[in-house]
């Protein structure tokens, strides 16, 4: 009986005869990281990933919120377009509701000041008063 010798898909090596995809043990590594990268890519823009993330840090967010974040393209507070900087997620610590759209300066900078917009603005206008 005379085996049927058979190479792999990506690099052309010999693979054993009951492979199941047809690639060698590296490639098949290989292909795999990259379909599970652009599976989870794809979550990840669908926005199934960003909801459960979301949720998972404390933000309560609908569909349509997403949607909008999704469409944001300026940060809410200095306006600085966002192909330039990551996009963040805003949202109250205390109450989980969505705010908006922010760059990651001034999502962290926001963080900083304690999360509280009230504060952050009586604090912005007493420093701006010292001149």
């Amino acid at each position: 009986m005379i085996q049927e010798k058979l190479t792999c898909k990506s690099c052309g090596k010999s693979v054993r005869k009951d492979t199941l995809t047809g690639y060698c043990a590296s490639c098949f590594h290989l292909n795999t990281d990259n379909i599970k990268k652009t599976y989870n890519a794809l979550r990840w823009e669908s926005g199934i990933s960003k909801k459960h993330n979301w949720r998972f840090r404390g933000a309560i967010i609908s569909d349509k919120e997403i949607e909008d974040f999704n469409n944001e393209s300026n940060c809410g507070i200095c306006g600085i377009d966002f192909c330039s900087t990551k996009k963040c997620l805003d949202h109250c610590h205390e109450t989980g509701v969505y705010r908006g759209a922010l760059c990651v300066q001034c999502n962290t900078s926001l963080g900083k000041f304690g999360d509280d917009l009230d504060v952050v603005i009586a604090r912005l206008q007493a420093y701006k008063e010292r001149r």
